[in-house]
């Protein structure tokens, strides 16, 4: 009888005991604070979700481990990958594609890389797609965690590597610093559509009302006789400017 790597990994999996990785996703405000009062508009009540603590240190140097099942994560729009590592343990981590049940992957600083491996920015070819990229050392993946993201290695100088976000963005990072190889997974998350309100209410987002169907004092856009066309500016409840306003500053890594 022949039996499938995922009915084998299937098995295995029903003999261990993984709930330490889930621990229940507490979300305390639906947009209300103490008192009861609304502090954060078209926010509501949602659906109760599981977190699974995912590794983003990848710090077990040269141990192999094998991918065992790829799992739903309620919070994220990618999969998650079960990691069973040679030593006995186990952990998740955002799926790459090209990865299936079964492979291989690791993290090393000598040998040869392949997709879905971790290594120092050092080691990677100037092109290479990356992702779940150090901004520090020892901090964890902070860069390109997002559904169909990745980046690319731009410049290698001496001490630092030059990356190019998926914004198009220049970022210059230590060369010491770990990176995956690939793409996460799901890269037409865009093309998902809501078919029905009842999705938006289950993800916690409430109705709202157009600013143009208020009454003048509750919105800059209320007010007048039927259809009024929209003001030039756009503007808050508040009146304050929220198109064409720069917010971020330079971070000190931005080239």
């Amino acid at each position: 009888m022949i039996i499938s790597l995922k009915q084998k990994f299937n098995f295995i999996l029903k003999n261990i005991n993984i709930k330490k990785l889930n621990t229940n996703y507490k979300i305390f405000a639906f947009g209300r604070n103490v008192n009861g009062k609304i502090t954060v508009r078209h926010r509501g009540k949602l659906l109760k979700k599981s977190y699974k603590t995912i590794d983003y240190y990848r710090s077990l140097l040269n141990i192999r481990c094998i991918i065992c099942t790829f799992e739903y994560d309620s919070i994220r729009k990618t999969l998650l990958s079960l990691l069973s590592y040679s030593i006995g343990i186990f952990s998740y981590i955002i799926s790459i594609e090209h990865t299936r049940i079964g492979m291989q992957i690791y993290t090393t600083f000598y040998e040869k890389i392949y997709i879905g491996c971790v290594t120092l920015l050092k080691n990677i070819k100037i092109n290479a797609k990356i992702n779940c990229i150090e901004l520090r050392l020892f901090n964890g993946a902070q860069l390109s965690r997002a559904s169909g993201t990745f980046s690319k290695i731009v410049k290698k100088t001496n001490f630092f590597t030059v990356i190019q976000l998926k914004s198009g963005k220049l970022q210059r990072i230590n060369k010491w610093c770990l990176a995956t190889i690939g793409i996460i997974l799901n890269f037409n998350y865009y093309l998902f559509r809501y078919k029905k309100a009842g999705l938006l209410r289950l993800k916690g987002v409430r109705p709202h009302v157009r600013g143009v169907a208020m009454n003048p004092i509750d919105h800059p856009y209320g007010g007048g006789e039927g259809k009024k066309s929209k003001k030039t500016i756009c503007m808050s409840p508040w009146g304050k400017l929220i198109k064409g306003k720069k917010t971020k500053k330079k971070k000190l890594n931005e080239v």
